[in-house]
């Protein structure tokens, strides 16, 4: 007998190439089983090798039942024993055909049964594969739901956190700020707003705006909701409002649409600032300018009516005063050039004396009327050659002492912008104060230039190789009749640099001196620029 196929050695998916090749074989083969059982004898013609026969020709299919290979080889396996026996000359009895067809059915329903358990287990197998993958898949879109949502908790906790922190920003404004809608009536309401009112929340929400409008304002609201309406800001306004007990106060106020996710304008933000303070300070200072202006004016008076008695008392100086003063002069020398002779040396010092000592009031004279023009002279300023101005007034003092011999280093090109008279009168005291205090010298040197400082701007100075002066009295030198020497030693009456100060004071300027006992001294001095200079060095 041939020994029995296992059918576990047969995949159910087998590839139909290999199958059909198999097929082929089991042809081939099935005669020569057939042959094997006849020889084994009727009994066991039925036995294994064609139920192995039949198993393997359904497994090989795989499944497909109807197809003509399966029918040819149950076919085989029935009715071609019966042919060769009968070719032979044999004779097989109809029961034992019949078995044989019973046992084939037998085994083609077994074979069909595993068949379908075989299917069964593969349909489960995909279906365990496509569920796993569906399992996957869902739990791939429910991590990215999960992250999704996780992302939009923490989006939606960030914008609560940002609401509740303006919301806190609005609580806590000392402002007030009120939501209203579009009709006017008040839907939400600060604690700003119970400063500035006294009304409380609960008091407030839901009522008109209008209970906080003077009757004499209502209309502003209407123009306010106007311009919200067509989406425009307005801009912070004062007005009037009416607090709960009824008094009046100044507010400012700015209003702005409510705009909503669509787009809608639905209602508007006001915010509205207690100005009572400040209104008040406002009007206080605007007494205390009043008032300001009313002593100005009452000290302006008594400025004018001092001016006006120094100018009185200028024109006595330089007319009541001289005339006399010219007489003590007149008469001195007349009693000199006439009675000398008949003085005693005494008497002809006494009347030197008389005679400097009047040169010296008239000097003083002249020097007083110097400084009250340089005090109410009116400045009428140009574009001035200072250089030229300094050479013309070394001019003078050459022509007065030829015998002076000085060397002058005047610098070219110095212009300035002034009064050509009042900076004469600098000029004058300035170049004189150097000439005098040289006179000492015979190598005098007398310098005017420009020194640039590192602020960019220039200091005019006018330096002298003379005997200088002690620096511990330098901020007192433009004090009127401060002397720094005496009057015995150099000439003058101590107003000449007082007189240089006020002038350079009324142009905007400054003077300031540097010296040393000895050694000379250097006056500096400043003026501003032009204005179209000034504008053309700040362009």
């Amino acid at each position: 007998m041939t020994p029995a196929i296992g059918l576990s050695s047969v995949s159910v998916e087998s590839r139909p190439v290999a199958s059909a090749a198999v097929l082929l074989v089991l042809l081939i083969l099935a005669p020569a089983l057939f042959l094997a059982d006849l020889m084994a004898g009727p009994a066991i013609a039925f036995g294994l090798p064609d139920v192995a026969l039949v198993m393997i020709a359904h497994r090989l299919t795989a499944g497909r039942r109807t197809t003509l290979a399966a029918v040819v080889v149950s076919v085989m396996v029935v009715a071609a024993p019966v042919y060769l026996t009968w070719g032979s000359g044999g004779v097989i009895p109809p029961n034992v055909v019949l078995g044989r067809v019973v046992v084939l059915l037998a085994t083609w329903m077994v074979a069909a049964l595993l068949h379908e358990r075989d299917l069964a287990r593969t349909a489960m197998q995909s279906h365990e594969e496509n569920f796993e993958a569906q399992i996957q898949r869902r739990t791939g879109e429910m991590r990215q739901v999960n992250v999704q949502l996780h992302r939009e908790i923490n989006e939606r906790r960030r914008a609560e956190h940002r609401s509740r922190y303006l919301a806190s920003i609005v609580e806590s404004s000392e402002d007030a700020i009120i939501g209203q809608s579009l009709d006017g009536v008040i839907v939400s309401w600060n604690q700003g707003a119970t400063r500035v009112y006294g009304f409380d929340r609960e008091e407030m929400i839901g009522q008109p705006a209008a209970r906080l409008i003077p009757i004499d304002r209502e209309a502003e609201m209407g123009e306010f909701f106007g311009r919200v309406g067509r989406g425009q800001r307005v801009d912070p306004i004062e007005t009037q409002r009416l607090r709960k007990d009824g008094v009046l106060i100044d507010v400012s106020i700015s209003v702005s649409p409510i705009i909503d996710e669509s787009g809608a304008i639905v209602g508007a933000s006001l915010i509205e600032r207690d100005i009572s303070r400040r209104k008040q300070a406002e009007e206080a200072l605007q007494s205390l300018n009043v008032d300001l202006e009313a002593r100005v004016h009452e000290r302006t008076e008594e400025l004018e009516e001092a001016l006006g008695e120094l100018e009185t008392f200028s024109y006595s100086v330089s007319h009541d005063l001289r005339a006399p003063l010219r007489a003590v002069q007149g008469f001195g020398a007349a009693l000199e050039e006439e009675c000398a002779p008949q003085l005693s040396e005494d008497g002809l010092g006494l009347l030197h004396r008389i005679r400097a000592a009047s040169s010296r009031m008239d000097q003083i004279i002249n020097d007083i009327l110097m400084l009250s023009q340089a005090s109410h002279h009116r400045l009428e300023r140009e574009t001035m050659d200072l250089s030229a101005l300094a050479r013309d007034v070394v001019d003078d003092f050459r022509a007065a002492q030829r015998e002076r011999r000085v060397e002058w280093r005047i610098a070219d090109g110095v212009e300035v912008w002034g009064d050509p008279g009042l900076m004469r009168l600098v000029m004058q005291n300035l170049l004189g104060n150097a000439f005098k205090y040289s006179s000492e010298r015979e190598d005098a040197v007398i310098e005017f230039g420009v020194e640039h400082v590192d602020d960019g701007t220039e200091v005019l100075f006018i330096r002298d190789n003379g005997v200088g002066f002690d620096p511990a009295v330098a901020d007192t030198l433009f004090e009127p009749f401060q002397r720094t020497h005496r009057a015995d030693d150099f000439e003058g009456s101590g107003i000449g640099l007082a007189t240089v100060a006020k002038i350079l004071r009324r142009h905007g300027g400054r003077v300031w001196a540097d010296g040393e006992p000895g050694t000379g001294a250097t006056f500096r001095f400043q003026l501003p620029s032009a204005p179209w200079l000034r504008r053309s060095a700040a362009a």
